[in-house]
């Protein structure tokens, strides 16, 4: 059986025979809301060391885009949880969407794979510079695309994603951009 990352995130406990929510409550009042969400209940949280955070963030690009397996995303990303990739101007908050993602990728590249060429983690951010290759589906041209990926994690579960991609350059390996130097007309 496979954990769900919304199996690992307790729900607040209130506390029972004390009152020191009431010296909160007093205390919050003359203080900005950003401070206030700082002082209110707080979970507990399992604090989980970056090898393991790095380990989550693999599978993103070898489980899940590399070999294809879409049932991983339910294991690897927190209920809520946003993707982002700037370059094609596209956010996706949902399971069924980065699912959809990935048969998409796949589709026009089935027999990508991704190199993870660097690694840095951090508290519970991780980062992956990468290089994926292939052959695009429709031109069977090969491609080689660099790019980064930034991840943020909490319990083990991915709760931000931003990938950068050089699109410009997987543009102009298909023909679709021109190359630098290469005249207009």
């Amino acid at each position: 059986m496979t954990r769900r990352c919304a199996e690992a995130w307790p729900e607040p406990t209130a506390t029972v025979g004390r009152r020191p929510w009431r010296r909160r409550i007093a205390a919050t009042a003359y203080r900005p809301a950003h401070e206030q969400m700082k002082i209110g209940v707080r979970r507990k949280r399992r604090v989980v060391p970056f090898v393991e955070n790095k380990a989550v963030a693999r599978r993103v690009l070898e489980d899940l885009v590399t070999q294809g397996r879409v049932e991983v995303v339910d294991e690897i990303y927190a209920p809520s949880f946003e993707f982002s990739d700037p370059t094609a101007g596209q956010t996706i908050t949902t399971y069924e969407g980065i699912k959809n993602l990935t048969r998409d990728i796949r589709t026009r590249t089935p027999d990508i794979s991704i190199v993870i060429e660097e690694e840095i983690a951090e508290g519970d951010a991780v980062v992956h510079r990468w290089t994926a290759r292939g052959h695009n589906a429709l031109t069977g041209k090969s491609t080689t695309v660099p790019g980064i990926s930034i991840y943020h994690l909490r319990e083990g579960c991915i709760v931000s994603e931003y990938v950068i991609p050089d699109r410009l350059g997987l543009s102009r390996q298909l023909g679709l951009a021109p190359t630098p130097g290469q005249g207009q007309g």
